[in-house]
């Protein structure tokens, strides 16, 4: 009996090893389909800055604050030279321990303050906020955004993100 036991708590084991390498395997798929979500973001709002900054309510940053504080750690190789949303970060950030440092907080000193995520904010709960708040950049009149919303895996909302930044850079070559 004691051999049976000691038999199913191994095989238990192996099963729960297994169960652990799947994980991470999905963990890094994530994580690499989040990092190219935020290349392709920046390529996409760096063609189009001009026009973007006066969209997103004069801030000057191509992109929403709260967009932004979603930005994750640079990856192991570091983000590419010309990828300017970790520039953008990093001032918001200083700007915003500028502006702690000198004011109350308050609602009326900044509507939307620049809040960044954790370092060690979990990879998960970032890319999930991402594959929903992502779609203020990329909306646009008469865009239904029921399927996103029906979409229960992050990992297929964050697709979704990357076949509609392709779409809409394709649209804008064509110009169409």
């Amino acid at each position: 009996a004691v051999r049976r036991a000691f038999e199913a708590c191994e095989a238990m084991l192996e099963v729960s090893d297994d169960a652990m390498q799947a994980e991470a395997e999905s963990e890094r798929a994530l994580q690499g389909l989040e990092l190219q979500v935020w290349l392709e973001l920046d390529g996409f709002l760096r063609r189009f800055a001009a026009n973007r900054a006066t969209l997103i309510g004069g801030t000057g940053a191509p992109a929403p604050k709260q967009l932004l504080g979603l930005l994750p750690p640079p990856p192991e190789s570091g983000w590419p030279d010309d990828f300017m949303l970790d520039t953008i970060a990093a001032d918001l950030r200083k700007a915003a321990t500028r502006r702690r440092s000198q004011t109350t907080l308050s609602y009326q000193n900044d509507p939307a303050p620049f809040i960044p995520a954790h370092r060690h904010y979990p990879l998960r709960r970032r890319a999930q906020r991402l594959s929903y708040s992502i779609w203020i950049v990329l909306k646009e009149p008469g865009l239904d955004l029921q399927p996103l919303l029906d979409t229960e895996s992050t990992t297929d909302r964050l697709r979704m993100v990357l076949l509609r930044l392709r779409e809409l850079l394709a649209r804008e070559e064509s110009g169409s």
